[in-house]
């Protein structure tokens, strides 16, 4: 004997090992169906009969449904796309650390070695060098890491972006903590040289 439930419960089971249909759509496909079975028993086809023609027409739907999610998908960067963005968010941080590198951290030193701080303040200067570094570090690591992580696996673009965006904030943050530090100990320099004259 023929039970539409059963049948319907089987043909959702179907549908949901389909990665590409969520429940939200699932229901809705369910209740076109139901729908149709109703409306061909009504019009005078046994239960089985109006189930596999409404079922077949369903299916075709389906079918279309999936095609067009694949073309209406929202689209991920490419590989070199994530990688030429996060590139271009590092080039502000790079430019900020090789001018911090050749410009500012060898004139600060100098102004405290002048003003004799630069024993009194070692401790400070060695965490702003080591920020400077971490971020040198950081960056080389990372590179090394993605090289190796693309050869071994499939990177998914949701993951690629991910680890992309978290160098990317990481380097900035330990370039502007490396700056942020070398300012403070300045400003601190400049307070303490006030204060003697």
């Amino acid at each position: 004997m023929f039970d539409l439930e059963q049948e319907i419960g089987v043909w959702r089971e179907r549908l949901l090992e389909n990665a590409s249909i969520d429940r939200t759509r699932l229901r809705e496909l369910e209740s076109h169906l139901r729908e149709d079975v109703d409306r061909r028993i009504t019009e005078g086809a046994q239960p089985a009969e109006a189930f596999v023609e409404a079922k077949n027409k369903l299916g075709h739907s389906i079918e279309l449904g999936s095609e067009y999610a694949k073309v209406h998908a929202p689209k991920y960067f490419s590989r070199w796309k994530t990688y030429l963005s996060a590139a271009l968010l590092v080039i502000p941080a790079v430019l900020v650390w090789s001018f911090a590198a050749l410009f500012v951290i060898p004139k600060s030193r100098l102004v405290l070695s002048e003003s004799g701080f630069e024993s009194s303040h070692q401790v400070m200067i060695q965490f702003g060098d080591g920020a400077f570094s971490f971020g040198h570090w950081f960056l080389l690591g990372f590179i090394v890491f993605m090289m190796v992580i693309e050869k071994v696996t499939k990177l998914s673009p949701k993951v690629r972006r991910w680890l992309a965006g978290s160098a990317v904030i990481g380097l900035n943050a330990a370039v502007l903590t490396g700056l942020i530090w070398w300012v403070i100990l300045l400003s601190d320099v400049v307070v303490v040289m006030s204060q003697k004259t």
